[in-house]
């Protein structure tokens, strides 16, 4: 996992330029803090619920979730 940053930069490198480049390093950065602030609470709370099996699955449903994402944009990509 901890070369999703890295990616995740070299990704914005390659895509924004000048000021763009900026404001998308800024809300990436903002973005990851968020999950890294949410992402073991919302775990912890599955496994709570639903015991240690709580921990693969909420993993399957974020994973699960971006496929879904990801396809929905390739479709109505122009």
């Amino acid at each position: 996992m901890g070369g999703i940053f890295t990616v995740g930069i070299t990704l914005l490198g390659q895509r924004f330029r000048d000021v763009e480049l900026v404001s998308a390093n800024a809300m990436f950065s903002v973005l990851f803090g968020v999950g890294g602030l949410f992402g073991p609470f919302l775990v912890g709370t599955a496994m709570s619920a639903i015991g240690p099996a709580g921990f693969p699955l909420s993993l399957l449903a974020v994973v699960a979730a971006y496929a879904l994402f990801a396809l929905f944009r390739q479709l109505t990509r122009k």
